[in-house]
């Protein structure tokens, strides 16, 4: 949108945000037990890459189990920041296919898998909001593309809930 009061607007709100949420801290291992609980149920992580080199972000909500929407939170974080690092080192290895990712050299691509859902893992409305909120105001244009396979026929509501709070641009 090339406005350069908002871009600075937003980076120093970031800033904040990163030092709030304790993202550094995460980082380094702070939050270990959080981390390695909500690792332990598969049902977010970053493996591989695709044809272009950028990092995959696999989501599989039937594993979502965790009434804590803090470490559902923390572990989204944490998998966001594995997908930038990942990208960082595709860069430096020189395993990005710059010419044919153009402007998309830093973004990753999110595969959500809802093979086995059901309404009992779906996260809180307020939740999901939170997690839309983050994903915009703090990793913008990070995202390359998002897959969903197996996508239950209600979701389309949910995401129909969550739309109004989604920055077109």
């Amino acid at each position: 949108k090339w406005d350069i009061d908002a871009a600075r607007r937003m980076l120093s709100a970031t800033v904040q945000w990163r030092e709030e949420f304790g993202v550094a801290k995460l980082l380094s291992g702070d939050c270990p037990d959080t981390i390695i609980a909500e690792n332990a149920t598969g049902k977010m992580y970053v493996r591989g890459f695709d044809r272009c080199g950028r990092p995959v972000v696999l989501m599989k909500p039937r594993h979502e189990t965790s009434a804590n929407g803090e470490a559902i939170l923390k572990h989204l974080v944490y998998c966001l920041e594995r997908a930038v690092a990942c990208i960082d080192v595709q860069k430096k290895a020189g395993r990005l296919q710059i010419e044919q990712l153009g402007d998309e050299t830093g973004k990753f691509v999110l595969l959500v898998d809802f093979s086995g859902f059901s309404a009992k893992n779906l996260i809180p409305l307020s939740l999901a909001q939170e997690t839309v909120r983050i994903l915009q105001e703090h990793y913008p244009e990070r995202l390359a593309s998002a897959y969903i396979v197996d996508a239950p026929w209600w979701l389309y509501q949910f995401f129909n809930a969550l739309s109004p709070f989604v920055d077109p641009a």
